[in-house]
């Protein structure tokens, strides 16, 4: 397989971890909630407690050398940032992003990401596909009994 650094590991990053250990990949998470750094190494995780912004941290994690950088940071500016630093740090990874508003999808498009996920569009999507019967993917979907 290869390796992913995860940049916030909440609802998003939490969840890609979680798919992408179990598909054999080697990953790193940084979070800097103290909590969660517990919590997320309690689940056999490298977790590197620090900012993501910090290019100490990036490195730390091991920016240099990984494969893909998935940065689900709550703030698209942060994001953004981050995204730069990445190319900066090692121009060969590939970049999957968190975008949650619309007005920042353009910023991210010019940086050339290789991935731009907007969870509030994408849930919206399935939400209605599902109501419609239209949902093929079961594990997308939570049914309530």
């Amino acid at each position: 397989m290869g390796s992913v650094l995860i940049c916030g590991s909440g609802r998003v990053g939490s969840r890609v971890a979680k798919v992408m250990k179990e598909n054999g990949w080697d990953i790193t998470i940084i979070e800097r909630n103290r909590e969660i750094v517990n919590l997320m190494r309690g689940f056999g995780y490298n977790v590197i407690h620090g900012s993501a912004l910090d290019v100490d941290v990036l490195k730390k994690a091991g920016i240099e050398k990984a494969d893909w950088i998935v940065i689900a940071l709550g703030n698209d500016a942060d994001n953004l940032f981050i995204t730069f630093k990445a190319k900066e740090l090692n121009p060969k990874i590939k970049i999957a992003v968190r975008v949650s508003d619309e007005e920042a999808l353009e910023s991210f498009q010019k940086m050339d990401v290789d991935l731009i996920v907007m969870p509030e569009i994408v849930g919206g999507i399935h939400l209605a596909n599902a109501i419609l019967g239209k949902e093929s993917n079961r594990d997308m979907v939570i049914k309530s009994d």
